[in-house]
């Protein structure tokens, strides 16, 4: 990923904008994700502006760490929230709120599919980290439940199957954060990038603009 500067009114002197969409927030306090959108976007701040989802009651914006957070409301509890509802909402709002200013929009995630047609509709480029074959899991985990709530599960099982067909579908650039991720998407997967232990984000099989 090259560092092609430009003009951004909310994000500093000529730093590029990137959203990262699927996460409950930064600090890290939830998991694996938070954890790597906090070493993701600590490691590249200086070369661009990070506007990260927060999950909270309303609308509003403030800085961690040089890292503008932008908080809007989210459907949750104390351990769950409802993701592609959530990464919708803040699909809508980041764009309106700094149309200028996100050139990327980056979903972790393929339950964030949904919310990346908005950011292809806003003409935003457009990564999606499919993260893990959620479908499949939910395969093997379907034979431990009552049947009463096997109907539930097989609906579930075929969103999340749209869901990673759209997230090979709908980006400009698809990242495999492992081997295995990348071999299972490759069928229907054109352009990748590839992530790489400390190095951050690192350009493999397409340049996204940056």
């Amino acid at each position: 990923m090259k560092n092609n500067k430009t003009q951004s009114a909310g994000g500093g002197i000529g730093q590029a904008g990137i959203a990262i969409i699927g996460l409950r927030g930064i600090p890290a306090k939830y998991g694996g994700t938070e954890t790597f959108v906090e070493e993701l976007t600590s490691r590249l701040k200086d070369a661009f502006q990070f506007y990260v989802m927060q999950e909270n009651s309303g609308f509003f914006e403030d800085e961690y760490s040089g890292i503008i957070r932008v908080h809007s409301p989210a459907i949750e509890s104390k351990t769950t929230s409802i993701p592609s509802i959530n990464d919708f909402l803040n699909t809508a709002y980041m764009p309106a709120k700094h149309e200028n200013d996100i050139e990327v929009m980056y979903f972790l995630g393929p339950d964030s599919s949904v919310a990346a047609i908005l950011a292809r509709l806003a003409e935003k480029k457009i990564l999606i980290n499919p993260d893990g074959v959620e479908w499949k899991r939910l395969i093997k985990r379907s034979y431990f439940v009552p049947f009463c709530l096997f109907p539930l599960y097989l609906a579930t099982m075929i969103y999340m199957y749209l869901m990673e067909y759209l997230s090979c579908k709908l980006p400009d650039g698809v990242v495999a954060d492992s081997l295995g991720i990348k071999d299972h998407l490759k069928k229907d997967c054109l352009h990748f990038i590839r992530c790489e232990g400390g190095n951050a984000i690192k350009a493999g099989d397409v340049n996204v603009g940056l």
